[in-house]
């Protein structure tokens, strides 16, 4: 029974913040990255006992968004920077 209810609710989580990444990013891998680094934070809040809603799902995937977005311009910043 509880391993149902967890498949049922990683399901929910997944697809939600699939169709979250989905029209962001055209790169599949890049957006399976960010939806599993969603899964993990989902998750640990879950052990925590946080209630998992829609909107703590969309702010997980804005925080990882922003994370991901701050990663992408300290490359672009790293390469433009290097002489070689």
């Amino acid at each position: 029974m509880w391993t149902s209810v967890f498949v049922q609710e990683t399901t929910s989580w997944l697809t939600t913040a699939n169709l979250w990444f989905v029209h962001k990013l055209p790169c599949r891998e890049t957006r399976a990255d960010l939806v599993q680094e969603c899964l993990v934070r989902l998750w640990r809040a879950h052990e925590r006992g946080v209630s998992i809603s829609c909107a703590y799902i969309d702010e997980v995937c804005e925080s990882v968004w922003c994370d991901y977005l701050r990663q992408v311009r300290r490359q672009v910043t790293t390469i433009a920077i290097d002489p070689h």
